[in-house]
């Protein structure tokens, strides 16, 4: 993630639109760790590559799953 930035949010845009969960289809369990995890690393990607209103929106989508630790 740290060197191929944007081609590391493609793939992790790639997984949530397969998992479906942009739309709220209950592929997978919210409660599963990796559900909220994929929202974080993208987050990440996002601050990295300077897209803050993209990193904001996916760091509450995962605290709104399972509240973040501070």
């Amino acid at each position: 993630m740290k060197r191929k930035t944007k081609t590391a949010i493609k793939m992790i845009n790639t997984l949530v639109e397969r998992l479906g969960k942009d739309n709220d289809q209950p592929d997978l369990a919210e409660s599963d760790y990796i559900y909220q995890l994929i929202f974080v690393y993208r987050a990440y990607g996002y601050f990295v590559t300077e897209e803050y209103e993209l990193c904001l929106k996916d760091y509450l989508k995962a605290n709104s799953i399972k509240k973040l630790n501070p």
